[in-house]
């Protein structure tokens, strides 16, 4: 994935067209364009047996891909998921609310959970609780001491993750149970939606 870029109209990646939506509807004009907003998700993958997943979407696009949208993401910056072309669309809240960009916004809010798929993102306030919390399974009373300190005021993360550097031990059991939350996160994304990821 390329880094982001200020445009909303850029993608992370570029391919073919995928087979058609199967959602899309058939003889209909298409919706029209609303204002921008992020609805809340809708399940797409119907119901069926308990225990049994229906997959409603192969979409080509790499985990890693879905990672750092998820990670870049925030209450300002949004990334969609383009079922169709397994693309990642930003698009920056502040531009639109300055009227930069209408037509972007119109075509990816008239196709939220038909197209276009709000990733999720981890709210600045719960990346602060899993600081707390690791830091209370820190043994070491120098390092404890020293981690609480780095996460007072702002630059909270930064300071955490240099302190760390200087503990390789406890910087990787940060790093791995960092990476099981975020896979378990994004795991129970592309449950919700029906989503199934074609890395080849």
């Amino acid at each position: 994935m390329r880094p982001a870029s200020r445009s909303p109209t850029s993608a992370y990646s570029s391919r073919g067209r995928s087979p058609n939506d199967p959602h899309h509807s058939r003889g209909r004009s298409p919706p029209q364009a609303a204002p921008f907003s992020v609805r809340p998700f809708l399940v797409r993958s119907g119901p069926g047996r308990e225990g049994v997943r229906r997959v409603a979407f192969h979409v080509r696009v790499r985990r890693d891909e879905l990672r750092r949208a998820y990670e870049q993401g925030s209450a300002e910056a949004r990334y969609f998921l383009d079922v169709q072309t397994g693309d990642i669309l930003p698009i920056f809240v502040d531009i639109i609310e300055r009227g930069g960009n209408p037509e972007d916004a119109r075509r990816i809010a008239s196709g939220v959970n038909v197209r276009y798929f709000l990733i999720p993102h981890k709210p600045s306030h719960e990346g602060y609780e899993e600081m707390e919390e690791f830091i209370g399974t820190v043994r070491d009373k120098r390092l404890r001491q020293a981690l609480l300190d780095a996460i007072e005021g702002k630059g909270a993360f930064r300071r955490f993750r240099e302190v760390l550097v200087s503990y390789p031990v406890d910087e990787e059991r940060w790093l791995d149970e960092r990476e099981a939350r975020v896979r378990e996160e994004l795991d129970s994304w592309l449950e919700r939606t029906g989503i199934e990821l074609d890395e080849t």
